[in-house]
């Protein structure tokens, strides 16, 4: 077992095993939570989060990643981008529907104008598959779970490491 960048790393026939155990004891110890008891998150589930007031804009370095290794001859695939609105994705694919559109937000013209040129390819994936969600927002236990379980990640105690670790060293 190693650490690194305040991570626990152990590596078995069974997988590598990650886990930064000993920092959040040390946080909690910090700041006087260690006696603290586990509870349900604090935070309303499905809440809206307030508008980004500077409009910060999209970070184009993917596009222009691939647009720089396109002109030395690497040839790439479209980049699939995801998305929960069916109404998106026919905004970006018909071009009808998009000259009716002119009020509508600069990225999506964006999107359309990447669609258009065969940079990107848009997916529809449901509300409840969408990965992103357990970085970027409040969700109960069971999703957490569930999503969790679908990024192919484990929730492991170090008490469960240390049989992992116990049982394929035997």
């Amino acid at each position: 077992m190693s650490f690194f960048l305040e991570m626990q790393v152990s590596e078995s026939p069974r997988g590598i095993f990650i886990s930064q155990s000993k920092y959040a004891l040390q946080m909690l110890k910090i700041y006087g939570l260690k006696s603290s008891d586990a509870m349900e998150n604090l935070m309303v589930e499905r809440s809206k989060l307030d508008e980004d007031p500077q409009g910060t804009s999209v970070d184009p370095t993917l596009t222009e990643m691939r647009s720089q290794l396109t002109d030395y001859v690497f040839d790439f695939n479209k980049i699939p981008l995801n998305c929960d609105s069916k109404s998106m994705i026919s905004l970006s694919c018909n071009t009808i529907q998009h000259s009716r559109t002119k009020h509508i937000a600069v990225c999506y013209h964006f999107i359309k104008e990447q669609v258009d040129n065969e940079v990107v390819e848009l997916y529809f994936v449901k509300t409840t598959y969408q990965l992103a969600d357990i970085f970027t927002k409040v969700l109960g236990r069971e999703h957490f779970e569930f999503l969790i379980n679908c990024l192919g990640m484990q929730s492991i105690t170090p008490a469960k490491l240390k049989i992992l670790v116990e049982s394929d060293e035997e």
